[in-house]
């Protein structure tokens, strides 16, 4: 099992990267849009509906997937990246 698909989500504040795993990505069918149309409506609404989970992040990394009926998002997100800091690591909270 492995990714189908990966989003690409730069124009919005914080930028996203997503991936959509094989592992229950039925969840995702329908609406006569394909599964990573509808996957990456899901996490958009999910972040628009979110502002104070997501505001503090300067980046965010995601993984969709499903599981019986329910559609699941694992997050990370990336702060405290800046010049002065990188190339090390950034600071990373992981959520659901």
């Amino acid at each position: 099992m492995g990714f189908i698909s990966r989003m690409s989500i730069l124009l919005r504040d914080p930028p996203m990267r997503a991936y959509l795993h094989e592992a229950g990505n039925e969840v995702y069918r329908g609406g006569g849009r394909s599964v990573s149309e509808n996957a990456a409506a899901y996490l958009l609404d999910y972040v628009d509906s979110s502002p104070s989970l997501v505001g503090k992040y300067q980046f965010i990394l995601a993984a969709l997937w499903g599981n019986r009926s329910d559609r699941l998002i694992d997050m990370m997100g990336f702060s405290d990246i800046g010049e002065e800091k990188w190339p090390g690591n950034a600071d990373i909270q992981g959520g659901e």
